[in-house]
Formats: C-alpha cells, structure tokens, sequence
C-alpha cells in the first residue's frame, strides 16, 4: 500500500515541494551538529585521543 502512495505523482511532487521547502534548513542542523563535533575534536587533548578517535573518528577526513 506505502509503495503505491510514493508511486503516486501527486505524493511525489508533494514530498519534492516539501523538501525544497525545508530541506535547506535539515541541512543546515546537520552542518552545525557536525562542526560542532568537529570543533570538540580538534580541541581534545593526546590524553584523550583514543577516546577522540572513536566518537569521532566518522568525521575524520
């Protein structure tokens, strides 16, 4: 039944306006929360490197 809703054209373009409405501002909050992370990072200490590595260690590059 879902499959049949995200199949129809009328939902899609709904969805589509939805985020085009609010998909920069999802963005946005990802951004933050992930430079926020990357800051915390940065400022951590050798002392507690390894605990750096693993909570943030996806957000190496």
């Amino acid at each position: 039944m879902w499959v049949d809703m995200l199949l129809d054209p009328l939902t899609l373009l709904i969805a589509v306006l939805i985020f085009f409405a609010y998909g920069h501002q999802i963005v946005d909050m990802i951004t933050a929360w992930s430079n926020s992370r990357e800051v915390v990072c940065k400022e951590t200490n050798e002392a507690k490197l390894l605990r750096a590595e693993i909570s943030c260690g996806w957000n190496q590059h």
